[in-house]
């Protein structure tokens, strides 16, 4: 809808059809009459708008190396499981470990289901960056770790689909809990917090016309991440209170980059750039 939306404003020509015949009253504005109470809030909330988003950067990374086409028909490979990828690489660079992170999946085939969390995150995806940044490691051995990794995504990610991933589960018992009820265990262990602090937030938006969408940070010291795959380049914006948000930006270039050099040798290609 995003696409048709804005397809249709920059050809400036809309179809609204034929008008129908009604004795609707005519249109009238509506008065808002706000008390001082109103006011105050309101100018309460602008301030706690302004002091959230204030330390926050926000920069988009139009890579245009590859897009889902060449991703689908050349990498033979699923184009959310390699951006997802690059996320776990990205940070990896920047940081030398692989971060919490919170990918949604929606749940639509169940009554009321909204959406659960994959978990991209995985012990595949740091054996993956690791052999990334490893000088002694062979092409072919990073592409094998590459297509070990994505595969985990992938079935992580239909386990979600299916309501069989972790973390609703867990919310669910939480929100079990009766005031004053004393807190299990689990969710007081060191292990449970760190694993539910999402170092990177990341969600997709396939679209050929935004420019980037604003995805927060939903920890101080972690990263908003909005991506679109779309059919020849990949958008990431990057939202972060940090100072490393241009840092993370050139990272994910980087990685973006590295993806392609490891597919040009994959059964022994020197080079796949003809077939982009």
């Amino acid at each position: 809808m995003n696409d048709w939306i804005v397809d249709v404003l920059a050809k400036e020509k809309i179809d609204l059809g034929t008008s129908s015949q009604s004795n609707l009253p005519t249109p009238s504005p509506i008065e808002f009459v706000l008390s001082d109470t109103n006011k105050q809030n309101i100018l309460k909330a602008i301030t706690k708008f302004e002091s959230l988003m204030y330390p926050h950067t926000l920069g988009v990374l139009d890579y245009a190396g590859y897009g889902s086409r060449v991703i689908k028909s050349q990498f033979k490979s699923s184009p959310d499981a390699v951006a997802q990828m690059i996320f776990q690489l990205g940070y990896y660079k920047l940081f030398g470990r692989v971060p919490v992170t919170w990918e949604p999946s929606h749940t639509r085939k169940f009554k009321l289901g909204r959406t659960e969390v994959i978990r991209s995150c995985s012990i595949e995806a740091l054996e993956w960056c690791k052999a990334m940044e490893d000088d002694g490691a062979d092409w072919n051995a990073r592409l094998e770790k590459f297509k070990i990794a994505v595969q985990a995504h992938l079935s992580y990610s239909q386990q979600a689909s299916e309501g069989q991933a972790v973390d609703r589960h867990l919310l669910g018992l939480r929100l079990s809990l009766n005031p004053g009820e004393e807190i299990p265990a689990l969710f007081r262990d060191p292990v449970y917090k760190e694993s539910t602090s999402w170092t990177l937030a990341t969600s997709p938006m396939p679209s050929e016309n935004f420019n980037g969408f604003g995805y927060g940070a939903v920890v101080p010291d972690g990263f908003g991440l909005g991506y679109a795959v779309n059919k020849e380049s990949i958008r990431f914006t990057v939202t972060t209170p940090t100072e490393n948000g241009a840092r993370l930006k050139h990272c994910l270039q980087e990685a973006a980059d590295n993806i392609l050099k490891m597919m040009k040798f994959e059964k022994g290609q020197s080079s796949i750039s003809a077939k982009l």
